[in-house]
């Protein structure tokens, strides 16, 4: 969580609200002070705890799946010199890799398209 500070209009400040509380000359920190000395202690101890206890949003297997489906296709999709160079873009991806097992005639190459 963020504070945007606002003075006629134009932005002064933006930042967590223990960053800016632990300056006394931020705007806000000057806001939080005119609430009086218990309320600004208790909203600065409020800011401190949030500050250092960020929860983080735990993954699910979709989003699992999705990143090695996206290393997946990263690692294919790069060219290999090796081979011929393959054209990239951002909707499809084009392979060349090598074809068969050796024994049996087949083409060099075997050409495998995603889109």
């Amino acid at each position: 969580m963020r504070v945007m500070v606002l003075d006629a209009g134009r932005l002064k400040e933006f930042d967590a609200p223990y960053t800016l509380l632990k300056n006394p000359r931020t705007t806000f920190a000057q806001l939080v002070a005119q609430t009086g000395p218990t309320e600004s202690r208790k909203l600065f101890d409020i800011a401190r705890q949030k500050y250092y206890s960020k929860k983080t949003i735990p993954e699910t297997q979709e989003d699992e799946d999705q990143m090695e489906r996206s290393a997946v296709i990263q690692e294919i999709a790069k060219p290999n010199k090796e081979l011929v160079d393959g054209f990239q873009s951002l909707t499809a991806a084009t392979v060349i890799v090598p074809n068969g097992t050796g024994s049996e005639r087949q083409p060099e190459f075997q050409f495998e398209s995603t889109v």
